[in-house]
């Protein structure tokens, strides 16, 4: 439907089984720490020295680079 839906462990599982993506927001630093095989990160935030800064991006911006 094109919004953005919050879903527990198990539907995620169940997405990323039947083709879905899984959009890791988190910073570069968590994601390599561990993440969900094929997991796509696009950080939200990133630290710099004034702080963790919001990346201006939108969902749209995300699928026209896929």
């Amino acid at each position: 439907s094109g919004g953005v839906e919050t879903v527990d462990v198990g539907a995620a599982k169940s997405l990323v089984g039947s083709g879905h993506l899984y959009l890791d927001v988190r910073t570069i630093e968590e994601f390599n720490k561990g993440h969900p095989e094929n997991a796509l990160n696009v950080p939200y935030m990133f630290f710099t020295p004034q702080g963790k800064p919001l990346v201006p991006i939108s969902l749209d911006e995300v699928w026209l680079a896929l």
